[in-house]
């Protein structure tokens, strides 16, 4: 037997020349099927239609202001993303019911299905939409804003009004989405002006019936009243200044008054009367010294000036108490009015305070209206756009043109099938003479003698012609 890897070129040669008819039979049969498969097959035609998605507008038609930004990456992945929605299986629903209802919708080697989309079933309608997406293919065209829809089907006519169809539902449903969302948007916009328009309404309404106090005048009255505060302040630390010091010189006087061995030569207070008793004092004082150096304590002199200078001090005592009397009433009198001042202050405070409170709620209304106008103007601008941009707006989905069908069927490949054919004949005829050979138990060569015998050859005898 002669084993894979002792087959040269040339006894290969020699396999393929003895099995030849084996290879021919094989070449012959595959080439037979591929023709039948050519006559069996029934033919393919693909029908071709283009679609166009347009650029959105990246400036507003009515003020010129960008809009969007302009981005070649924004745009392939609207095309990509189109070309996935041709095929969307809701989109999809939409056609096999239109194709169902024009008797066009026929699977091959199927039972035809009753007119009337209603009529079919969940399953069979979801068996309708695999086999419309079996046959239809979406292609983005390089470097542009097309994508080619291509449906196949037997039959050219049909194939070519299911692509339109196909086209022609999928640039309609965008339409009407668009149109969905341009109405939703306006819509809720208008809801949001009528909202705003309300509430600038009732801003309005709290400032008119507040002209009095708007904030020019509520202004005016701050400035007012904190200048009055001001003014009031400083008179009120000077009477408290003034209080305090009269206090001071009456708790002086009083100490005085309390200590009976205080020299009274030096008083607290300062006045007519006193300044009088006081250099009587002194001059009793001296004369009762000046005695003393001529007579003793229990002279009637002595005893006379002693008496005279007590008098002095009681009448000085006398005018000091008078004095605490000015005093204390002087001290009640600021006190009144520090706390008369103290009270007049605290309601200009409390005025203050309220025209303050008054001035911030007509601003912050003033800030509110002045900003709802202007959302209100914006929105209002936006509006506008959106109604002019409607108007003049293209479809963003086109389809250009109508299906096209090719002449020739793209399937089946005749020349194809039979080049793989012979192809697939050759590889296999030769593989069975390969392993019919492989198989073989004929010795036919010196080599298969010994492997087979175990025996050296030792001569071969010439085949007689």
């Amino acid at each position: 037997m002669l084993k894979p890897r002792d087959i040269d070129l040339k006894q290969l040669g020699s396999i393929l020349s003895r099995r030849r008819r084996l290879i021919l039979t094989a070449v012959g049969a595959c080439f037979a099927l591929a023709v039948i498969v050519n006559l069996v097959t029934r033919p393919t035609y693909v029908a071709t239609v283009s679609v166009e998605i347009r650029k959105e507008p990246t400036r507003s038609p009515l003020t010129g202001e960008a809009i969007a930004s302009d981005q070649w990456q924004s745009d392939n992945v609207a095309v990509f993303t189109a070309a996935e929605l041709v095929t969307n299986r809701t989109l999809l629903r939409d056609v096999v019911r239109k194709l169902t209802d024009r008797g066009l919708l026929q699977m091959p080697n199927a039972p035809k299905v009753a007119a009337g989309g209603g009529g079919l079933s969940d399953e069979a309608l979801n068996r309708e939409i695999d086999w419309l997406i079996g046959i239809t293919s979406v292609r983005p065209v390089r470097d542009t804003r097309l994508f080619n829809v291509e449906v196949e089907h037997w039959n050219p006519a049909t194939a070519a009004s299911i692509t339109d169809l196909l086209a022609t539902t999928y640039a309609a449903s965008q339409a009407r989405w668009l149109a969905a969302a341009d109405s939703s948007r306006a819509g809720e916009m208008s809801q949001q002006m009528e909202t705003l328009g309300n509430r600038i309404k009732m801003l309005e309404r709290s400032l008119n019936g507040t002209r009095s106090r708007a904030p020019v005048i509520l202004t005016e009255q701050v400035k007012q009243r904190t200048d009055a505060i001001g003014g009031l302040s400083e008179a009120y630390v000077k009477i408290q200044t003034e209080r305090l010091a009269v206090g001071a010189r009456l708790d002086r006087v009083r100490a005085v008054m309390g200590d009976s061995l205080r020299d009274l030569a030096d008083l607290p207070v300062q006045s007519e009367t006193l300044d009088g008793l006081r250099r009587n004092l002194l001059a009793r004082q001296a004369d009762l010294a000046r005695a003393r150096e001529v007579y003793r304590d229990g002279h009637p002199k002595i005893m006379m000036m002693v008496s005279e200078i007590r008098t002095i001090r009681e009448g000085i005592r006398a005018e000091l108490a008078k004095n605490v009397s000015a005093l204390e009433q002087e001290d009640a009198v600021l006190l009144r009015r520090e706390q008369k001042l103290q009270g007049t202050i605290s309601g200009q405070e409390a005025r203050l305070h309220q025209v303050s409170g008054s001035l911030s709620q007509q601003t912050t209304l003033q800030s509110e209206l002045q900003s709802s106008r202007e959302v209100y103007d914006k929105l209002s601008t936006i509006v506008q756009v959106d109604q002019v941009s409607g108007a003049v707006r293209n479809p963003l989905v086109r389809v250009i043109g109508s299906a096209t069908v090719g002449s020739k069927p793209v399937r089946p490949r005749r020349l194809l099938n039979i080049v793989l054919g012979v192809l697939v004949g050759l590889m296999s005829g030769t593989g069975l003479a390969l392993l019919q050979e492989y198989l073989r138990q004929t010795i036919r060569t010196p080599i298969d003698a010994a492997e087979q015998l175990d025996l050296p050859v030792l001569g071969m005898i010439p085949k007689r012609t």
